[in-house]
């Protein structure tokens, strides 16, 4: 919305659209019409279970955690994890109703980590980098697209072309590896809209 609002150059952008399991571009396209901008494919980053450590209920899947009574912590309404976790129920054959927890809501992996951190029949759905550390089991789920939504003055700009050089450059790849979890994206192509 900043750059809509012309508040920003740049934005992150990691959006699941659950009819057609892409990221970003069905967003852009309905709350960008007509304006010059840029979806830049940034990082790939996974999202997976988090779990105690040890995994004391066997959890290997969203139907895990319905079977065994999880306590779940769950991200906000709107956020891209906790549609991607409405999808995985969906495809499950699961609804809320199914889920201990559901309507439990926390705003970032982070607290997420923190809930399942203190409860060993808890779990969430979250990144890596928040379940290592929160010292947890993690258990891959899906990779989703985090890409940078930028307006097409700034992406052809000096310094468009300077981010997207530090982007690819090695130096910036290998700090990404550390965290875990996340990939920069090789030979990215930009869509234009």
């Amino acid at each position: 919305m900043a750059i809509r609002k012309g508040e920003a150059h740049v934005a992150g952008i990691h959006l699941l659209d659950p009819e057609t399991r892409e990221y970003n571009v069905t967003y852009v396209r309905k709350f960008l019409a007509g304006q010059d901008a840029v979806l830049y494919p940034f990082l790939k980053r996974t999202q997976g279970w988090m779990l105690p450590k040890g995994n004391p209920l066997g959890i290997e899947s969203v139907g895990g955690i319905a079977e065994k009574g999880a306590d779940y912590a769950n991200r906000q309404k709107g956020a891209g994890t906790r549609i991607l976790f409405d999808l995985l129920l969906k495809e499950a054959g699961l609804s809320a109703d199914d889920v201990n927890g559901y309507d439990r809501e926390m705003f970032s992996h982070l607290s997420v980590a923190a809930e399942v951190k203190g409860n060993d029949n808890a779990a969430g759905l979250g990144i890596f980098p928040a379940a290592r550390a929160m010292g947890l089991d993690f258990i891959p789920v899906a990779d989703e697209n985090y890409d940078l939504l930028m307006t097409k003055a700034f992406f052809e700009s000096e310094k468009g072309n300077w981010l997207r050089s530090v982007i690819q450059s090695e130096a910036f790849k290998a700090e990404v590896a550390k965290i875990g979890g996340y990939a920069v994206v090789e030979n990215p192509e930009p869509i234009f809209f």
